[in-house]
This record gives structure tokens, C-alpha cells and sequence, in this order.
């Protein structure tokens, strides 16, 4: 199959997107290669395709140290079902989201789309071919990534009042890009919308991707299991959304769930991942601010005065602090460690250069000195 018009034409330092390559063939391109499709743009000519194919060093893997670990354990087969109420549709303005939602407009509940604009949502109605319909379909201004979905402390507890069950399908799912801006919108924004179901006490249905599957794997992906043994390589689809399952299948119920894996992290082998702390870090005070208040109320509503409360010690928070000061303690050893190894790296590359500055005088001395040559290239890479 030929995937460029007058592909016998084109030289090998041509750009290929600029020779018919779009999105889609370059996905079809990265298959028949077996490489991740971010290879594709970043090697955008034949020449860097077939550099890529040659070199030895193309594992992109970085799952060792982004994976949490043991995170099967934490998976329930069991899926608790809650009452429907209405539903809350993130991603509606989207190719998937839009779909599902044209399909759910048959039923009696209300569908509440969050979008970022209503103008938005129309075009791309308008665009998919999706009949307008304003029977059962409402439209709410707010984004995943801000705190309360950018709703105002009002608006977001009448949502929390009304809503049952939450479809999440929005997500960024360009392959290349700003891995940052990937997470925040696939990572922070799926851990929005699960902070949001725990509050209305919503079921959570959230849309998954092959992606997650990841390569290298010789098992099956199934309900009950996320780590498959896969790799999961630098692209920021792929690495965000395997990151935002594992939000959503480790929902920590308890300040001992946390401290738990907290105490992994700190004593054993792992590398402590920022991210992870940072969500065991905000699940923990998000836990411990609860359990304050639910005290405070209760002292209230048993005719406490409130001028006399006081909160009392948390011996828990103490146990956090002291697990969180040895990981951070861990991370800092292993950050000078590995600015140790990029020193001593660019010391050898230096003395490399130096070497080869030194061999190569004469063009007859550059021949003589071929085969140490490449030796120093080999000790380069």
C-alpha cells in the first residue's frame, strides 16, 4: 500500500508532511515500522526514518520509573453501581464525546455537558452532523484542569446536588507536544473529575484507550488489570493516560490507605515519582481536612461553642510528615546522583573530543587512526 502520491519522487531530506503525510498516515507509517508515532515527526525525512531504523539505541521505555508499583493489588474486580441521576458529560465537544452523547439524548435523563464554550460544542455538533436537540441536553461554561471544573463554590454544589453519574471523556490526544500541557489536562483534570464524583457521590465512567496497553506485552488488558508487564514509552498520550487509570483505579479511602503507600515509596526500592507524591499528598489533606470538619460539625450540632473549639493533634499528619521528609530526602540523594553521572558523562564526551582533535592532523593520520575512530564513537553513545 502506498501511503504518499508519487512516493517513488521524493528525495530522502525532504520533509514527508510537506510531501502528503498527514496524521493518519503517519500513525499507519509508525505501525509498519513498529515505532511510536512521535518518531514520525520527530524524524520527518526518509534519511532520519532509516537513521532511526539503523540505530541501536531506540528504546523509548520509561516505565520502571513512572509506573506505580504493585498497582494491580489496588485493582476491584467489583464494579458498586449507584443511582443514575443525571449525567455529567466532560469531553462533549469532541469526536467521541459527541457521539455518546447523540446516543444518550434518547433516554429520559438530563445530560449535562462541560465545555469550555457553548460556541465550541456548536461548531463541532454542527460539524459531526449531530442533530440539534435542547430537550434533555444543558450546557454548562467550566474547565477540568481548575478547581471546582472553573464553577463557582454555588454553581458547583447545585451540580454536586443534581448530578449521578459522570462520563468522562475528555482528554488531549495529540501524540507529540507538550508533555506538561498533556498532563495537566489528562492527569490533573481526571483527578478533578474523580474529586468531584467522591463529593457528589457519582459513578464515575471513565474513557479508557488501547493505549494504555502500551507494547512489548505479551498479556491480555483486561477490567481488573492496568500493569501488564507493558512498556510504556516518551510519548504524551500514551504516558498521561496511562497515568490518569492509575488515578482512577487508586482512589485512596483512607489516611491509612495513604500513609501505606506512602511508607512503600519511602522504604523501599522505588524511585519516588513527583506527580504520585503530589496526588498522595493532596488525597492525604484532602482526607485530613475532612475528618476536621466532620468533628468540628459534630461539636456544633451537639451544642458546642464554637469560640471554645479546638482542634486537636493529628498523629497521622505527624506519621505523613516524617514519611513525606524521608522521601524527600531519597529524591534529593538520587537528583545528586544523577548530575553526578551527567558530569562525569560530559567530562568523558570532552576528553573524547579532545582525542579525536589530536588524531586527526593529516588525512593520512585520520586513516591510520580509523579503527580508534570508532572505538570513540562507540564510547560516545
Amino acid at each position: 500500500m502506498q501511503l504518499l502520491p508519487n512516493a517513488g519522487g521524493i528525495g530522502i531530506d525532504e520533509n514527508l508532511f510537506d510531501c502528503g503525510l498527514d496524521s493518519l498516515t503517519a500513525i499507519h507509517l509508525a505501525v509498519l515500522m513498529h515505532c511510536d508515532p512521535t518518531v514520525i515527526y520527530e524524524c520527518k525525512t526518509i534519511e532520519k526514518l532509516s537513521e532511526y531504523k539503523s540505530s541501536e539505541n531506540t528504546n523509548r521505555s520509561i516505565s520502571d520509573g513512572m509506573k506505580v508499583a504493585g498497582i494491580n493489588k489496588y485493582i476491584s474486580s467489583a464494579i458498586s453501581e449507584k443511582p443514575c441521576g443525571d449525567v455529567l458529560f466532560t469531553g462533549a465537544s469532541g469526536y467521541l464525546g459527541i457521539h455518546l452523547l447523540n446516543e444518550w439524548k434518547l433516554s429520559d435523563k438530563k445530560a449535562v455537558c462541560l465545555v469550555r464554550s457553548k460556541e465550541s460544542f456548536e461548531k463541532s455538533r454542527e460539524y459531526y452532523g449531530i442533530p440539534e436537540s435542547t430537550e434533555n441536553i444543558e450546557l454548562i461554561v467550566g474547565d477540568i484542569t481548575k478547581d471546582r471544573l472553573g464553577l463557582s463554590p454555588e454553581a458547583y454544589e447545585q451540580l454536586c446536588d443534581r448530578i449521578g453519574t459522570v462520563v468522562h471523556a475528555a482528554a488531549l490526544v495529540s501524540h507529540v507536544g507538550n508533555n506538561e500541557e498533556s498532563y495537566k489536562v489528562n492527569v490533573e483534570g481526571t483527578q478533578e473529575i474523580i474529586r468531584f464524583c467522591a463529593k457528589a457521590n457519582a459513578q464515575l465512567y471513565y474513557i479508557s484507550s488501547y493505549a494504555v496497553s502500551g507494547f512489548n506485552s505479551q498479556k491480555a488488558l483486561t477490567e481488573d488489570l492496568l500493569d501488564i508487564g507493558q512498556e510504556i514509552i516518551q510519548n504524551p498520550y500514551i504516558q498521561t493516560k496511562y497515568q490518569a487509570e492509575e488515578q482512577v483505579r487508586v482512589v485512596y479511602e483512607t489516611k491509612a490507605d495513604v500513609l501505606h503507600r506512602l511508607q512503600d515509596i519511602a522504604h523501599g526500592e522505588e524511585t519516588p515519582q513527583k506527580e504520585e507524591v503530589e496526588y498522595l499528598k493532596s488525597s492525604f489533606y484532602k482526607l485530613h481536612v475532612a475528618e476536621r470538619e466532620a468533628k468540628l460539625k459534630a461539636y456544633l450540632d451537639a451544642g458546642g461553642d464554637p469560640e471554645q473549639y479546638q482542634y486537636t493533634p493529628d498523629p497521622d499528619e505527624e506519621s505523613f510528615k516524617a514519611e513525606m521528609g524521608i522521601i524527600k530526602e531519597k529524591r534529593a540523594k538520587i537528583f545528586k546522583e544523577i548530575e553526578a553521572e551527567k558530569q562525569e558523562n560530559l567530562e568523558k564526551k570532552l576528553a573524547i573530543i579532545d582525542r579525536i582533535k589530536a588524531m586527526i592532523t593529516t588525512p593520512d593520520e585520520a586513516n591510520k587512526n580509523y579503527k580508534e575512530f570508532k572505538a570513540l564513537q562507540e564510547q560516545w553513545r
